[in-house]
């Protein structure tokens, strides 16, 4: 059976229920506060546990980050690439105002700190026709894909959140893209839906 293993980011969300967004010198109260599990790659491998898949997630957390691995294993996702930083876990102080409009201040903490050694047992673990899922949430992404495509492995990415470094991973060994409409126009500079997949695919052969 093939696995997935999704290097990923692992986000504690702070969410704070507001009656309007916070203003330049102004200080407010929240209504309501929650924290939540988060983060692009955790969401990405609790989905693919929950759909039968055979999945590991590959990360790091600081100390402050324990119930997120915890709230993996309970989902079904293996736990043993998630590493110890000694950086605070990457984390998101959310504002959520009352028409559920959102504004989110994303800090990467630990999701930066992925380290040569965590890819080496990444790769160690990989075989020919295992997926490497990727999000650009994290640290050396490059290099994570160029291993990969050494072990056969198929690679699925999400190019979010877009920014400039995406132009610069092997694109051409990517399998799987899983964009919308931002990353879709930043990468081939239209909005219309089918001529971002036209393009793509032309640029992208190998596109499943």
């Amino acid at each position: 059976m093939n696995k997935i293993i999704n290097y990923g980011s692992l986000n504690i969300d702070r969410v704070y229920s507001v009656e309007d967004f916070v203003l330049p010198g102004q200080t407010i109260s929240s209504r309501a506060f929650s924290v939540f599990p988060g983060g692009k790659g955790l969401n990405q491998s609790i989905a693919a546990a929950k759909a039968g898949s055979l999945v590991y997630h590959a990360g790091a957390v600081g100390e402050d980050g324990q119930f997120l691995v915890d709230f993996l294993k309970k989902s079904g996702v293996r736990t043993e690439l998630i590493a110890t930083s000694r950086h605070p876990t990457g984390h998101a102080i959310i504002q959520v105002n009352r028409q559920g409009q959102n504004c989110i201040i994303l800090h990467a903490g630990s999701n930066d700190d992925l380290s040569d050694q965590l890819r080496e047992r990444v790769v160690n673990k990989l075989n020919p026709g295992d997926l490497l899922v990727i999000q650009n949430e994290v640290n050396n992404n490059r290099d994570m894909m160029e291993k990969a495509i050494r072990r056969k492995a198929r690679i699925a990415l999400n190019p979010s959140p877009y920014n400039q470094e995406i132009n610069d991973l092997p694109l051409e060994a990517v399998s799987w893209l899983f964009i919308n409409e931002v990353e879709g126009r930043e990468m081939t500079g239209t909005d219309e839906p089918d001529e971002i997949c036209a393009r793509l695919i032309r640029r992208y052969p190998d596109l499943a």
